[in-house]
């Protein structure tokens, strides 16, 4: 929601015939002379994102942030959604900080993570549209990068992880930053890892180059920590963020 050309963005997408456009959004800058444009865009997923298990641990996970003003946009979108029929997806992706015990029971794996319980203070925040959206929830896992120094939060490994997996992301996403420069994907938050810039040199000319093929071709055999960053993602090693 930061770039203004964002609607424009999806437009042009759409009109070169890409299916599905998302975003994923903390709804603090989705303002009502934002959401009809957005809607007719042609945007296909929104998710937003609110974190923990109440409104005042949100507010205290997402620095800047006001649960009560955040989610009142996302209710005015789907206001509005309903009244145009907008066959636009709305899902809530909600992180929880849980403690020790608690994870070691979650299972053995990123994609067996998935919480069954969405706190009741969104639920309820959202109850009217409640056949109109999906959830999600997931405990809080360590991204690559991450200042645990300043965190108020621990680490936990589980010693559960599955290390045989290959990452999809590195053969399926391209991931552009701000300035330009293509990442390996949406975890790497300070780009780290960098294969080139689009400012300078064309996607295919970047996807194919020796650098980003060696990364590639890193994952294909196993040797995920010679790639350096992701030695430390989430997709090879389960760390969690624990509560004292």
């Amino acid at each position: 929601m930061l770039n203004k050309n964002l609607c424009t963005f999806v437009r042009v997408l759409m009109d070169y015939g890409v299916k599905k456009t998302a975003i994923v959004t903390n709804t603090s800058l989705l303002a009502k002379e934002t959401i009809k444009d957005l809607l007719d865009s042609g945007l296909t997923d929104l998710t937003a994102s609110y974190d923990g298990t109440s409104a005042k641990e949100n507010d205290y996970i997402r620095t800047g942030a006001n649960f009560i003003n955040d989610s009142q946009n996302l209710l005015n979108l789907l206001k509005l959604k309903k009244a145009q029929g907008s066959p636009l997806n709305i899902t809530i992706s909600n992180v929880q900080v849980y403690t020790k015990n608690e994870v070691k029971r979650l299972g053995n794996g990123y994609s067996d993570y998935s919480l069954q319980n969405m706190p009741s203070y969104i639920k309820e925040r959202f109850k009217e549209f409640e056949d109109d959206l999906e959830y999600t929830s997931f405990p809080a896992m360590v991204w690559p990068g991450y200042d645990i120094i300043s965190s108020p939060y621990k680490i936990f490994v589980n010693e559960c992880s599955d290390l045989s997996k290959i990452c999809s992301l590195a053969f399926e996403t391209i991931t552009v930053l701000a300035n330009g420069n293509v990442v390996p994907c949406c975890y790497d938050l300070r780009g780290d890892c960098v294969f080139g810039n689009i400012l300078n040199n064309s996607i295919i000319d970047i996807w194919n180059n020796s650098k980003y093929t060696r990364f590639r071709d890193n994952l294909k055999k196993g040797f995920y920590k010679d790639n350096g960053i992701c030695a430390e993602c989430i997709i090879y090693s389960d760390k969690f963020l624990i509560k004292n």
